[in-house]
């Protein structure tokens, strides 16, 4: 489904949350990652890479208002998503 809505559309598809992002990254559909981190802790919640890392490459960051950075990643074509410790943070995802 996914893959007919980017032949269809034009410009961006946005989605976010951890587990969406992870399945649409493991088919190789996502083309940036953009993290956005506040200073805040959550005493639950699911980790943006849960099971496996991508291989990510850190591309620009910005600061969003007073108190949050936003990180944007891309992947990194040919190598593998590795094993790691859950990252945290809050996704949105560009198609």
């Amino acid at each position: 489904m996914i893959r007919g809505l980017r032949a269809e559309l034009e410009g961006r598809i946005d989605v976010d949350g951890p587990k969406l992002a992870a399945s649409l990254g493991k088919l190789g559909l996502v083309d940036e990652y953009q993290i956005y981190l506040r200073p805040f802790v959550l005493r639950k919640g699911a980790p943006c890479f849960a099971e496996a890392q991508p291989p990510l490459r850190l591309v620009s960051s910005d600061r969003v208002g007073e108190d949050a950075m936003r990180l944007m990643y891309v992947g990194v074509s040919g190598e593998q998503y590795v094993s790691s410790p859950a990252m945290g943070g809050l996704p949105a995802i560009t198609l």
